[in-house]
């Protein structure tokens, strides 16, 4: 067990020590929660390391408490306690400042996406999380999670790209081409379509009126 003891010498009228109070107190329950309290911060950073994303604390006046890792290149110590705005790209600084006084105002979460050069120069995107850590109504900090969503944006990317190329190759064949989307609505002819047949999208919105159109005969229909 553990205990704080205090001692005190005891003096006679001639101020001659005669012998010692002491007062001592068990703090078993004290120490052992302090340990679990550093054993617990000691697995949250750990697994706060291991996470792919950045996870801030700021306090009301956005000064950086805490970082759970750094870009290459820099420490703890060189952004912690530093505003966190110095550490946004000046393009994105008024949105970003934005969304805290949102969260400061209101205590409700904010979304924001965002971008940050990364190594080498790189652009990388963001999506920001904001909440409040909110004590007897008041704001006490805000916790900022940033993931990274640079793999994604370049897929999107990719994609509008492969469909701007695809749109492309069928608006200028000279093979008449047709879509349709599950519940067989046509939602696009291609400019061969309409000049072979005479028809546009508003005269043949879905299949069904196609193909009466196509087939007027009810034998080659079925």
């Amino acid at each position: 067990r553990y205990f704080d003891t205090h001692k005190v010498p005891v003096r006679n009228p001639a101020g001659e020590i005669i012998g010692v109070l002491g007062v001592s107190r068990d703090v078993t329950a004290y120490v052992q929660m302090e340990r679990a309290l550093e054993e617990s911060r000691t697995q949250l950073s750990a697994i706060l390391e291991t996470m792919p994303d950045y996870v801030v604390q700021i306090t009301p006046d956005c000064i950086i408490r805490f970082v759970s890792k750094t870009y290459p290149g820099l420490t703890r110590d060189q952004v912690v306690g530093t505003p966190v705005l110095q550490w946004i790209e000046e393009e994105y600084r008024s949105a970003y400042q934005a969304m805290l006084t949102k969260v400061l105002t209101t205590g409700e979460p904010q979304e924001l996406e965002t971008m940050a050069s990364g190594e080498g120069g790189r652009p990388v995107h963001y999506f920001l999380r904001a909440n409040a850590v909110v004590e007897n109504g008041r704001v006490m900090h805000m916790i900022i999670v940033a993931q990274d969503i640079s793999v994604r944006k370049r897929a999107e990317a990719d994609r509008l790209q492969s469909e701007a190329r695809f749109r492309a190759i069928i608006e200028n064949s000279p093979v008449p081409h047709a879509l349709n989307d599950d519940e067989q609505n046509i939602t696009y002819l291609n400019p061969a379509f309409i000049r072979t047949f005479g028809y546009t999208i508003q005269d043949i919105p879905a299949l069904s009126d196609w193909w009466p159109r196509a087939y007027p005969e009810d034998s080659y229909r079925t």
